[in-house]
């Protein structure tokens, strides 16, 4: 492995006590319960840098939850990780790179999307380069790569690199995420490289476990004040209400509201956390159907994409 990843996988930063599983610290009225149906929880992820043991996410396996694509599984193109498989037809011959801290949730997408598709990992082996303008596009040259998971401020990383007309021939994607898209870094990408590379702007809260909503990002879209979010991914539905829980009309802003099978089992061990945050859904009697409090105001366009406001 390259150095940068041996802290990650040999250096945790904390352990549990043996004799406590983490079913037992989750929300639930039961073992089974916790359990949810079965499904055991296989890993605890912070959803920032500074969180705290008490705002860590338990996940389940990803082939149980997050990229059920196997052959035969029933609904699996519902499934978290089969919408960008299908989308932007991942196959075999598609390379990613590995660009990712692995402490970031993103990471289990540059990971297991490529892998479950039969596709390849490009990983560098010297962490600089990623932050090298002169670098990394000759390295994503190099190795053909296809398709690229980005935060913005990274993306502009590349911008200002030595990028010509032909520059970067065998990319398709370039996927952003993790922070809001400002239109303006857009122009001299589209100035440079045209229409050729899709842009891809994509939302999802680490408690909902990766992507939610994506936007193909249109050239004309830099005379846009905001990039939109875009729309939800299949199987999942986002819910804009005003503060008595009411649905608010198209145009009108309001917190967003993520309704999706593909979630985190919540909080570890703060359950006065998982309450304020994944909350019944106030339009069905079911206990179970839990809609996760994102925080963020939004609201929705007359074209059904969803805008972000802050």
């Amino acid at each position: 492995l390259p150095n940068r990843f041996k802290h990650f996988f040999f250096a945790p930063r904390w352990k549990l006590e043996p004799t406590t599983s983490i079913q037992d610290r989750l929300p639930g009225k039961s073992k089974e319960d916790r359990q949810t149906k079965g499904k055991k929880v296989i890993l605890l992820i912070y959803p920032t840098a500074g969180s705290s043991l008490g705002e860590a996410l338990a996940r389940s396996h990803p082939n149980d939850e997050v990229f059920k694509i196997r052959l035969g599984v029933k609904n699996r193109e519902l499934a978290e990780g089969y919408w960008e498989i299908n989308t932007f037809g991942i196959d075999h011959t598609f390379k990613f790179s590995q660009l990712i801290n692995p402490g970031f949730d993103v990471y289990l997408r540059d990971i297991f999307i490529p892998l479950c598709a039969g596709g390849s990992i490009c990983i560098p082996e010297d962490e600089e380069l990623v932050l090298d303008i002169h670098q990394i596009a000759r390295w994503l040259e190099k190795y053909e790569i296809n398709l690229i998971h980005y935060v913005p401020s990274m993306f502009k990383v590349l911008l200002s690199g030595e990028l010509i007309r032909n520059s970067l021939k065998s990319l398709k994607y370039i996927t952003l995420s993790g922070e809001e898209v400002n239109p303006a870094i857009l122009k001299s990408w589209y100035d440079i490289i045209g229409d050729r590379i899709q842009l891809v702007n994509i939302y999802g809260p680490t408690e909902t476990i990766l992507a939610k909503a994506f936007y193909f990002i249109k050239p004309g879209d830099i005379r846009m004040g905001k990039i939109p979010l875009g729309i939800p991914i299949r199987g999942s539905r986002f819910i804009i209400l005003n503060p008595h829980k009411k649905i608010c009309p198209q145009g009108i802003v309001g917190e967003i509201y993520i309704r999706t099978p593909y979630r985190s089992f919540g909080y570890y061990n703060n359950p006065q956390l998982n309450r304020e945050r994944f909350i019944p859904n106030p339009f069905t009697n079911d206990a179970n159907d839990l809609i996760y409090k994102t925080g963020d105001l939004g609201r929705e366009l007359e074209n059904g994409n969803i805008e972000f406001i802050g």
